[in-house]
């Protein structure tokens, strides 16, 4: 299974990549996922929003799980990955204390 990691970034120091990288370190060590993306890793500096997406969209649509991190609700950008994940079948997880647990209902996370 490949995960992609989403959460909130925007107004966040650093793009909120040390919540990331717990998340991708957690998910190498679970056995299940045979691939990790995390958008923060070699993030380029300086680019729009929509520049940003386009990016991540490319990424999350070669993956078939999604991760989303703490805060992802209020990130418009990870509602849209999310959105797409689900509609797109992928089996969805929330990260949660170090943990990735299955979402029941994929339209609750």
């Amino acid at each position: 299974m490949d995960l992609y990691i989403s959460g909130p970034m925007t107004g966040y120091p650093e793009f909120n990549k040390p919540a990331f990288e717990e998340a991708a370190e957690s998910a190498l060590k679970d056995g299940r996922f045979d691939v990790v993306v995390n958008p923060t890793a070699d993030r380029p500096r300086g680019r729009q929003w929509v520049d940003y997406m386009k990016a991540d969209l490319k990424e999350l649509l070669d993956c078939n799980a999604i991760a989303m991190l703490k805060g992802s609700k209020k990130s418009k950008g990870a509602r849209l990955e999310f959105k797409i994940a689900e509609e797109l079948g992928f089996e969805i997880f929330v990260f949660s204390e170090g943990v990735f647990k299955t979402v029941p209902y994929p339209g609750e996370f």
